[in-house]
């Protein structure tokens, strides 16, 4: 109900994929519209407008609308009526609040193809128009013979229930004293019942009228949506239908598709997978249907029960069905009564025809979107407001931070504000100068300049002082809820920069508004599939001096707490392995002096920890704390079962194999190769040890093209033919290759 506050939990969840194509719209269309309530148009609005993140009707989608007023209104209960008519003036669509926001265009197409006898037109005319009197209701019940059609005549009956539609084809078949034969759909895979094309269960005899519900796709087109005939011939497998033209068609069951569209982030483009199928003779019984379900079809004869018309438009809708006023049967006489026109559609035509459009018209509506467009351009309050937005999370969230973020944040700030805000803001007053030229910006090329050297400057800006900045950004935190709340705040700075540079992108040669709505379109997109800053590695603080040491001591928080399932921090703090970096302890006396460490940590841990600090110092020639690898009093040769990945490395470095290792220290295999991918991402095991080159690379070529890193995904994908444990080690040997080259 418009003006209630929504519950968030309630609202309807789209996958990334709808979302995608929803943020991807140029053009909506929306055919049959008399049908579409205004606040089913208006949830259609306010779903645009959340998911593109565009405060505009329908968050900036043309809307295209096509229908006809006088037809079938749309179907409001009484009950939802009383809740929606304290906001609404009228159920039609043109009462949404979205669209009368809108300056929304109306064009009638007038020629029409149906009917080519003008007294029939004319007094079809007055039945839509409601512009009846005595001459024309003589007229329209001169048609009217209230005896059945006789058993040879091909002509269908309109009725406006269903339930007296399925009364007459039912006795009409019952009449038949042949054999009945009955016929089950086939569906396959995901078609809900509600969006079966045809009856599931169908019983059909020979003589029986039917109508045709699909049209023939074949070359030869035999028959169309709405051809009726008789059956001639019956079995199984086939179906002969002899047609009102004297054809005889020979019908099999026809397959229906329920078709799901995504959007391929690849080409842009719009993909269709078939989800599910529905097979069935695409025939049903038809001495009768609903006035409804003959909407949009042609008949040569029909006969037409309106006697108990319930909506605005049917009798109209049933009368427009026959292509000749000599193809009517009235079976019930026409009551003024029963022909009604909704005066708030008559108000709503002749306000329409009184705003009929023009080529001025169409010539303001280009210009003032080219300068929408370009005003958007060089906006950048969405950037700072961003900027301040993350800013205000990592103050509030200081304690818990490891990285010096306030202070990059607060240089980037100023970048944004001084190099790219304040210069919008200078540019701005030059474009509405040029603006009060009545051409299209598009064609003023002193206009067009200024914008291509303008965009250059502010490509420059955007992703040299800033996006590139962004992409180096780490957080550093064992507090989840602070990583979430300042990741998000991140993540949305990092979006509009890299939508901002795109659309900029497009103007460094020339402006272009399609190049426009195309290029923030796939911008959106790209933006989750290149450049994801959620999926950004961890990366060591910038203060931390030994960052290769810090990356391994986290690799091993990392695989302890995995082992142990349990968080991270609760192996290490953040700021313990800050201190080890900074100590470089070698000895379990000077590890104790580190935060965190405690006695029971000492004896988990400790050897370990000492060990993996007196290895890098002797690679990179350091001197630690204390150049001894343990005291006396804790002194092993090796750390307890279990406790370490050390010992699990070095049995495999002796020549033990990993099934060997596991019986000995009684560990799953995948824990032993858990401890060894380590190994791999550290460097000090090659990864060709356990995988040849082609399984190495297939691997490899998979993770680099998939979002997800999910390795039960990922055996399902690559056939099964790796263990959780080679995954580890093929995502820690990408990673160690990665940090190769940053170095």
């Amino acid at each position: 109900i418009p003006g209630q506050n929504r519950d968030p939990s309630k609202d309807k969840k789209f996958r990334k994929s709808k979302i995608n194509l929803l943020k991807s719209l140029d053009l909506l269309i929306i055919d049959e519209i008399s049908m579409v309530r205004a606040d089913v148009l208006d949830g259609i609005d306010e779903t645009l407008r959340r998911y593109r993140r565009d405060s505009r009707p329908f968050g900036g989608v043309q809307l295209l609308m096509i229908g006809d007023l006088h037809q079938l209104p749309p179907v409001v209960r009484q009950q939802e009526w009383n809740l929606l008519q304290e906001h609404y003036k009228t159920a039609y669509f043109f009462g949404s609040l979205a669209l009368r926001s809108t300056d929304m265009i109306v064009i009638e197409l007038k020629y029409i193809y149906r009917q080519s006898d003008p007294i029939f037109i004319n007094l079809l005319n007055k039945v839509r128009n409601n512009e009846l009197d005595n001459s024309v209701i003589e007229t329209l019940n001169s048609r009217y013979n209230p005896d059945s059609p006789k058993d040879t005549e091909s002509v269908i009956t309109l009725t406006s229930h269903v339930a007296a539609a399925k009364r007459i084809n039912d006795h009409r078949l019952t009449k038949i004293k042949l054999r009945s034969h009955k016929f089950k759909a086939e569906v396959d895979g995901t078609f809900p019942p509600h969006a079966f094309p045809n009856d599931e269960n169908l019983e059909f005899k020979q003589g029986a009228q039917v109508m045709f519900v699909k049209n023939d796709l074949s070359e030869e087109k035999l028959f169309f949506n709405g051809k009726l005939g008789k059956i001639i011939f019956i079995d199984s497998d086939e179906i002969t239908v002899l047609c009102e033209d004297k054809q005889e068609i020979t019908v099999v069951p026809a397959t229906w598709e329920n078709t799901k569209y995504n959007l391929n982030t690849n080409t842009k483009l719009i993909d269709e997978e078939v989800v599910g199928t529905f097979t069935q003779f695409p025939l049903r019984l038809a001495w009768a249907i609903t006035i409804h379900k003959s909407q949009g079809l042609t008949f040569d004869k029909v006969v037409i029960d309106a006697a108990a018309a319930f909506a605005h438009g049917q009798v109209y809708v049933a009368l427009s069905r026959c292509k000749s006023f000599e193809g009517i049967t009235l079976h019930s006489r026409i009551e003024p009564t029963s022909i009604s026109t909704d005066q708030v559609v008559q108000s709503f035509e002749v306000q329409s025809s009184q705003n009929a459009p023009n080529e001025d018209m169409l010539f303001a509506a280009k210009r003032d979107f080219e300068q929408y467009l370009l005003r958007e351009l060089f906006d950048f309050k969405l950037l700072v407001t961003a900027i301040r937005s993350l800013l205000n999370a990592i103050i509030e969230a200081a304690n818990a931070l490891h990285g010096g973020e306030k202070q990059k944040v607060v240089e980037l700030g100023e970048i944004i504000d001084k190099d790219i805000y304040v210069m919008g803001l200078k540019f701005q007053p030059k474009l509405e100068a040029y603006f009060l030229n009545k051409s299209l910006p598009s064609e003023n090329q002193d206009l067009m300049k200024r914008v291509v050297g303008a965009s250059g400057y502010f490509c420059d800006q955007l992703k040299n002082k800033i996006f590139d900045p962004l992409s180096a950004f780490s957080i550093t935190t064992d507090n989840n809820e602070a990583r979430k709340r300042v990741a998000s705040r991140l993540d949305f700075l990092k979006k509009e920069v890299f939508i901002k540079n795109a659309c900029f992108e497009t103007c460094r040669e020339k402006f272009d508004t399609q190049k426009m709505i195309t290029a923030k379109a796939n911008a959106e997109i790209d933006y989750g599939k290149k450049s994801p800053l959620s999926k950004t590695k961890t990366r060591a603080p910038s203060e931390v001096k030994h960052k290769k040491l810090y990356n391994q001591l986290i690799n091993w928080r990392n695989a302890e707490a995995e082992e142990a399932e349990i968080e991270g921090y609760k192996i290490a703090q953040i700021r313990t392995l800050i201190e080890i970096t900074e100590v470089l302890p070698q000895s379990i006396e000077s590890l104790k002096r580190v935060y965190g460490f405690g006695k029971k940590k000492l004896i988990q841990y400790g050897d370990f920890v000492c060990k993996m600090v007196i290895d890098y110092c002797e690679e990179n020639n350091l001197e630690g704390d204390q150049m001894v690898y343990a005291s006396k009093a804790t002194k092993k040769k090796s750390p307890p079962k279990g406790a370490t990945q050390a010992l699990t490395i070095s049995m495999y470095k002796n020549g033990g194999s990993i099934e060997e290792i596991a019986k000995e220290r009684e560990l799953a295999k995948s824990t032993i190769e858990g401890h060894l991918s380590l190994g791999v991402s550290t460097g000090e095991l090659d990864i060709m040890l356990f995988m040849k080159n082609e399984k190495l690379n297939n691997a490899v070529a998979y993770f680099e093209k998939t979002e997800d890193k999910s390795f039960t995904i990922a055996m399902n994908k690559l056939n099964n033919n790796y263990s959780y444990g080679e995954l580890r080690m093929v995502l820690g040997w990408m990673e160690l290759k990665g940090d190769k080259k940053e170095d």
